[in-house]
């Protein structure tokens, strides 16, 4: 990023920082994005989540302590991290932990975009850089 010349005006400069969070557990960020949408449609990704969210789990994932994968109370005798066959499967299971089951096979890398990442991340050193050689 070149110097500004001298007279020059920075009007805005806008940096944004984000946090997914499902109840108190922080979501990798990645994970977050996947679940929602974004990244390549043509790899089968969301295809993939779809199939997670509505598969009938196991349990394996992390449970929360005295419920089910959703958050279920598993009172009424049902095996411990399923409730009506539910289990990592479901959105809420994959966001409390369960994403970790899936980690080997890539579903949650969005390598697509890890190029332009790191540019960003690059520029905004650079931008810090500059910035804090103007006092701001």
């Amino acid at each position: 990023m070149p110097a500004l010349p001298e007279g020059a005006v920075l009007h805005c400069v806008h940096v944004s920082s984000y946090c997914f969070k499902q109840g108190r557990m922080t979501i990798p960020p990645r994970v977050a994005l996947v679940v929602s949408g974004f990244g390549d449609r043509t790899q089968g990704r969301w295809e993939r989540v779809q199939e997670i969210r509505h598969s009938r789990g196991t349990g394996t994932g992390t449970v929360a302590a005295g419920g089910d994968m959703n958050g279920e109370s598993t009172v009424d005798g049902g095996e411990r991290g399923t409730k009506g066959g539910v289990g990592v499967g479901g959105l809420r299971g994959i966001l409390r932990g369960g994403w970790r089951k899936y980690e080997q096979e890539g579903l949650w890398n969005l390598d697509e975009y890890e190029e332009q990442r790191r540019r960003g991340v690059e520029m905004f050193g650079s931008l810090r850089t500059r910035m804090n050689d103007f006092g701001v």
